[in-house]
């Protein structure tokens, strides 16, 4: 089963940022998104989180540890602005060291998409390294979505995938 998690929260703006409200903190029923995700991980089996944190860091930093998790762990990586700005890939490259390098798999979840808590559940339950996908975009304007036109299409599932080693 995977116990580690990455939350990748530093991302390039979009319309639905501002300064003081980033969209990892849009309210679902009065509590933001990135908690909802974080309280999914811990009722999926997950131990260990890392949050990768770029614009509005510090905000996102003070709503995350104001909350409980129980038995789930998060370290934060302060990602430089140069960094998040290029896309989701810098988010796995600045959280590497976190993750130890005996190649155990670990979900990679957005900090701003819905998950299913069934789909966490379902994912983490695999010793395997997976794919997850939820809501595609297909913005051609986006350069992190030009890997998602190369792919196969995403279907809301878990996928076993070919890990590398």
């Amino acid at each position: 089963a995977i116990r580690k998690a990455l939350v990748a929260a530093a991302c390039r703006l979009s319309t639905t940022d501002n300064i003081n409200n980033p969209r990892q903190l849009v309210r679902i029923d009065g509590t933001p998104v990135i908690i909802h995700i974080l309280r999914g991980l811990e009722s999926a089996g997950i131990s260990q989180v890392v949050i990768t944190l770029g614009h509005a860091a510090h905000i996102l930093a003070k709503e995350v540890l104001a909350e409980n998790y129980g038995s789930l762990t998060v370290d934060l990586v302060w990602c430089e602005e140069s960094s998040w700005k290029r896309g989701h890939a810098s988010n796995i490259l600045a959280a590497r060291s976190m993750f130890s390098m005996d190649n155990e798999p670990f979900l990679i979840v957005m900090a701003d998409h819905i998950y299913d808590p069934r789909l966490m559940v379902k994912c983490a339950a695999h010793p395997q390294a997976l794919l997850c996908t939820a809501v595609p975009r297909h913005d051609p304007a986006d350069e992190d979505c030009a890997v998602w036109a190369a792919a196969p299409p995403p279907v809301p599932a878990c996928h076993r995938s070919a890990r590398g080693g």
